[in-house]
């Protein structure tokens, strides 16, 4: 009886089956607006299964026009403002973050994004008309007696908008 043995070098190499998965499919983040350029709104984080450059990926921003107000980084995931927001202009931008692998078919993923811009007190009440005129009558001339509306309006939130104004008789 004899016996031969032979040793066999094999390799495997990886195929592209997998796509890029987000670890959260969807990102709801407030932002508050007069942010300054630059100022990090996120970061996206997705993994690929894949090994070599199926498992490598870079990021891009779609939808109606997000790249006026946002950029990503490519590679780190990274959002950032362009421009300082402004909430009376656009309250809620949203948009989806694409990871794609660099293998052969190259394959992608998405994750949904809503950026919510927050009011801050930033806006001045405006009066409606630049002057007023009132009457003042004999019997409306006790002190506290009102002699006349003024209107304004403040374009900011909740209580940043609230205008007050009484004209009183002194």
């Amino acid at each position: 009886m004899s016996s031969t043995s032979r040793l066999q070098n094999v390799s495997a190499t990886d195929i592209n089956d997998h796509s890029p998965q987000f670890v959260r499919p969807v990102y709801l983040v407030p932002l508050p607006e007069n942010n300054h350029i630059g100022a990090e709104v996120l970061t996206v984080r997705a993994t690929d299964r894949d090994e070599g450059a199926g498992g490598q990926l870079t990021y891009s921003l779609e939808g109606d026009g997000v790249s006026t107000w946002l950029e990503i980084g490519a590679t780190s995931g990274v959002v950032t403002a362009r421009v300082p927001l402004d909430r009376e202009t656009v309250d809620r931008l949203n948009f989806v973050v694409v990871a794609r692998d660099a293998g052969e078919p190259r394959r992608s993923g998405t994750a949904s994004v809503s950026v919510f811009v927050i009011d801050v007190n930033d806006e001045r009440p405006a009066f409606s008309t630049t002057s007023y005129e009132f009457q003042l009558t004999d019997n409306a001339t006790a002190a506290g007696s009102i002699v006349g509306q003024v209107t304004a309006v403040d374009r900011d939130l909740g209580s940043n908008g609230q205008v007050m104004s009484d004209f009183f008789l002194l």
